[in-house]
C-alpha cells in the first residue's frame, strides 16, 4: 500500500471517531441527567481526532 492511500486510511478512520462520538454526545443530550464528564471527554477526543486529520491530510499534500 503507497503511502497516500495508508494516510487516507487514518484519515477516514479519524472521520468515523469524529461521527461516532457525535452520535453518543446527541443520545447523552437527550437523556434526563446526561452525563457532563462524558459529554467533554468525546469533545476532547472529536477535537483530537480533527488535529490528527489536519496533520494527516497536510502529509498527504506532500
Amino acid at each position: 500500500m503507497g503511502r497516500s492511500k495508508h494516510l487516507r486510511k487514518l484519515i477516514s478512520g479519524q472521520l468515523r471517531t469524529i461521527e461516532r462520538h457525535q452520535r453518543k454526545i446527541e443520545t447523552e443530550l437527550q437523556k434526563n441527567s446526561p452525563n457532563l464528564a462524558r459529554i467533554r471527554k468525546w469533545e476532547k477526543d472529536i477535537d483530537t481526532a480533527r488535529e490528527t486529520m489536519r496533520r494527516l491530510e497536510e502529509k498527504v499534500k506532500r
